[in-house]
């Protein structure tokens, strides 16, 4: 299941928002795909953006995301923090 009507094809473990300048929600949990009213379903392994708009994968295109389920999630400025089962962010 998911918290956000058509967000991930799995569970949202953990979230962090920032509010300074870009407004972007950050999720991790045990999905694969991300996807919006008005967007197809993106390949986003494990942990996604999403700007209140569209949502994006986290990472380097075609190694986007983890290898492995995301159980935490932190900003510190602008550096997102991941913990979880995984050995590749």
């Amino acid at each position: 299941g998911s918290i956000f009507q058509n967000g991930t094809n799995g569970t949202v473990r953990a979230f962090a928002y920032t509010i300074t300048g870009s407004n972007v929600l950050y999720v991790g949990g045990d999905f694969t795909t991300v996807s919006s009213n008005s967007q197809n379903a993106i390949s986003a392994n494990f942990v996604a953006s999403w700007s209140g708009v569209s949502w994006s994968p986290i990472g380097i295109a075609f190694q986007n995301g983890t290898n492995g389920s995301v159980r935490a999630v932190a900003l510190n400025g602008r550096d997102l923090y991941a913990g979880g089962s995984f050995t590749r962010l």
